[in-house]
């Protein structure tokens, strides 16, 4: 009876864990959290991705300054949002030439892809990369 009172109670803290794990890494900034998490209850229940690609956020430096871009998902226009660590907005780029210049970032064509965030994936489930 114990074995089994055992195996329960490790199943059920496994299932806690898993239940409580974030779509994102801890140490983004709380805005994008926040902006992560309301798509999280948009899609809630659903199958696939919102629209007609998946969503997703890449972290961006030159190895000071970090910016987020914003992958919408739309197929077209092909648009995305570059957002500053703060959460504002700087740009709205082309995503199909990520190195078109963006005016309101300096040397922006010295930014690379540092990593990828978040991303909504076709399960309707999001998972951390």
């Amino acid at each position: 009876m114990k074995k089994i009172s055992l195996v329960i109670m490790v199943i059920f803290g496994i299932l806690t864990l898993v239940a409580c794990r974030k779509s994102y890494p801890k140490d983004i900034p709380d805005w994008l959290k926040d902006k992560i998490k309301v798509i999280d209850k948009e899609n809630r229940g659903n199958s696939s991705c919102k629209y007609e690609k998946c969503r997703s956020v890449d972290e961006r430096t030159d190895g000071t300054n970090h910016m987020f871009i914003w992958h919408t998902g739309s197929m077209g226009p092909f648009v995305d949002y570059v957002y500053d660590l703060e959460g504002n907005e700087l740009c709205v780029i082309n995503s199909d030439s990520l190195t078109e210049p963006c005016a309101n970032i300096d040397h922006y064509k010295d930014y690379y892809f540092d990593r990828l965030i978040w991303e909504e994936s076709y399960s309707g489930l999001y998972k951390i990369i």
